[in-house]
């Protein structure tokens, strides 16, 4: 995974001022739990809050936990047995 890290997009901007102003609406923008990036008509991708990524971490472990139950005894196993644990 590679970050989108804002202060690489300095040089787009004339000067410091303008910079920051963008980044303030940017942060106002991305305000709620979920939101999709689009630059004209493609999405180009999603910023989901720190509490909407645990949901859907959450929400997939439980989809994979249910459609293999014997995760949870080889999860119970480790715990138990594997020294690395302690």
């Amino acid at each position: 995974m590679l970050p989108f890290l804002l202060d690489e997009c300095r040089p787009l901007f004339k000067d410091e001022l303008r910079y920051q102003e963008f980044v303030t609406l940017l942060i106002a923008k991305l305000k709620s739990d979920f939101s999709p990036v689009i630059a004209g008509k493609e999405v180009l991708g999603a910023v989901l809050s720190p509490h909407a990524v645990k949901e859907v971490l959450y929400e997939r472990m439980i989809q994979k936990l249910s459609e293999s139950p014997t995760i949870l005894e080889e999860i119970k196993d480790r715990l138990e047995n594997d020294r690395i644990v302690e």
